[in-house]
């Protein structure tokens, strides 16, 4: 009987759902009802395909951040080519209905390493998760005031310092904390900057309250189970947030065309890393 290849597996059941969240993408990309006339202009365009490399930049820098919590946690060093190939193809698996599929996607790494343990890279993909939302608390506290944010609302706090707790007792190393926890928000920030940008490329009045918003907008999809990539709940947190400030068309034009970008983005995340682990396996 022949042996079961696990890693053989895992690789398969990988390219399986990369298949399967490149047509989702494709058919979320021909859902989006936008006239993109006004965006073929090179005036417009260029400037938004920059900001599509943003977008695919802060996949990238949050695959450096991450491959710094597993070895925090693990003490193991992954080749940075080789995780990030993982992560942005990951990445891609939350466009699946469920929004937890990435998770599953992350755990090659444990199958690809056999000094690495499922557990472990559970535990990193928690503590990132935990970092990223602790960055985007802050910010929705800063920005309280601008939406008239009750106090009660910040409430989440609570549960990511329980969080936290859990993540120190299973072996995060706190004393790494302010490092990871200063990169996942500079990270954050630049999602908020990006939403920025698309306002005013398209012409629209465009400040730092707007970013701030966008990033509690993010927030409310990332805390949000079972929405693919925070499809929906994000938009609607932007309607209700920034309706004060822009007419509902103005918003739906710079969410639409916000969120092919990030799209692009990721692909372009996945792109990029497909091509350093290549040129990483050249040069052995």
């Amino acid at each position: 009987m022949q042996k079961f290849d696990a890693k053989k597996a895992v690789s398969l059941i990988g390219t399986a759902l990369m298949v399967v969240s490149l047509i989702l993408i494709a058919r979320r990309l021909a859902e989006i009802e936008t006239d993109i006339s006004a965006l073929a202009s090179p005036r417009v365009f260029i400037p938004l395909l920059m900001v599509a490399v943003l977008e695919g930049a802060v996949i990238i820098l949050g695959a450096v951040n991450y491959r710094g919590i597993l070895s925090d946690i693990s003490g193991i060093s992954v080749k940075l080519p080789f995780l990030t190939k993982i992560y942005t193809a990951a990445n891609l698996y939350k466009y699946i209905p469920g929004g937890i599929m990435y998770i599953v996607g992350r755990n090659r790494l444990a199958v690809e390493i056999k000094e690495l343990s499922h557990a472990k890279v559970a535990l990193a993909t928690l503590a990132e998760g935990v970092i990223s939302i602790t960055a985007g608390l802050c910010i929705a506290v800063a920005f309280r005031r601008a939406y008239a944010l009750p106090v009660w609302a910040v409430l989440p706090v609570l549960a990511v310092g329980a969080a936290v707790y859990i993540c120190w007792r299973r072996g995060f190393p706190l004393e790494k904390l302010p490092k990871r926890f200063a990169l996942s928000f500079f990270i954050v920030t630049l999602r908020g900057a990006s939403f920025m940008f698309v306002l005013a490329i398209l012409g629209y009045s465009a400040n730092i309250t707007a970013a701030g918003l966008y990033i509690v907008a993010w927030l409310a999809g990332y805390l949000t189970p079972g929405a693919p990539g925070g499809m929906g709940i994000r938009e609607v947190a932007l309607l209700t947030f920034l309706g004060t400030a822009y007419n509902e068309g103005v918003i739906l034009s710079a969410i639409v065309t916000h969120r092919i970008l990030q799209i692009l983005g990721d692909l372009i995340a996945l792109g990029i890393s497909s091509s350093l682990q290549s040129a990483g396996d050249r040069t052995g």
